[in-house]
């Protein structure tokens, strides 16, 4: 009997730390010079196409052009507006470079599943064309999509762990390496499509709360965008699932007119 009982605690918990985690809005703001796991703060404005939201919860993105930021469907499908600021190193100082604007419009994609996070993708329109300066550039869309084994740069304001519960004051930065995507699907026994698998247990920066939406940034373009961890924790030498930029060019493109 109490190996039975003890076989199945086992097996909830195993379970559970194969389940993904998505976007919450239970972590503070600001406390605390940290961010992503493992990372170190960047030179500032060194990734001038990065986007700070304030929408249904803290989330991230990145500017494409004067009018439009790509993000997570997950940060703006519950939301009526966001607030999106450009320019910005320290997220809660008033910096010279910093400029706020609102959104205008939403476009999620058709079919985005909130349930599991499929086509976790969208588009935010700013109320009008946004001046580009040394601090805020448009990233550029991939030509190809990211191979297993290359190394990019993660990006966040968020978490250094689960167990401190304030997002970062500065941005961050973390190198992750790409795995194959058999590795996620393993790890949550699902098939995730359209998405790049990082097995953060082999060396790789998790992301965390407050990281949502962050990019994957490689050869001069954004390659994903932060979209789920394991339940298990973000410090839990997981998988770490980006929305694929590459199978969604052509989605975006339709939707903007670039």
């Amino acid at each position: 009997m109490l190996f039975t009982v003890l076989l199945a605690v086992f097996c909830a918990f195993v379970g559970a730390a194969q389940k993904p985690h998505g976007l919450t809005t239970e972590v503070k703001a600001g406390g605390s010079i940290v961010g992503v796991i493992g990372g170190t703060e960047v030179t500032p404005h060194s990734h001038p196409y990065v986007v700070h939201i304030d929408a249904w919860g803290v989330c991230q993105g990145f500017l494409i052009s004067d009018e439009w930021v790509v993000t997570i469907a997950q940060c703006i499908a519950p939301a009526e507006e966001a607030v999106l600021t450009f320019g910005a190193h320290n997220i809660y100082e008033h910096e010279p470079e910093q400029v706020k604007f609102h959104s205008t419009e939403f476009i999620i994609h058709e079919e985005f599943s909130a349930a599991d996070f499929l086509n976790d993708i969208a588009l935010i329109k700013l109320q009008q064309p946004i001046v580009f300066t040394p601090a805020i550039q448009p990233a550029a869309l991939p030509t190809y999509s990211i191979q297993n084994g290359s190394k990019a740069i993660l990006t966040g304001w968020g978490q250094t762990s689960d167990l401190f519960p304030y997002y970062s004051d500065v941005l961050r930065e973390g190198k992750v390496t790409i795995s194959p995507d058999s590795d996620c699907e393993d790890y949550y026994q699902l098939s995730y499509p359209h998405t790049v698998c990082v097995m953060t247990g082999h060396g790789s920066a998790p992301f965390c709360q407050g990281d949502f939406g962050s990019t994957l940034y490689y050869q001069g373009m954004v390659h994903g965008i932060a979209s789920f961890y394991s339940a298990a924790g973000c410090d839990s030498d997981g998988g770490d699932v980006y929305t694929r930029i590459f199978d969604f060019v052509d989605w975006i493109k339709s939707h903007t007119g670039l």
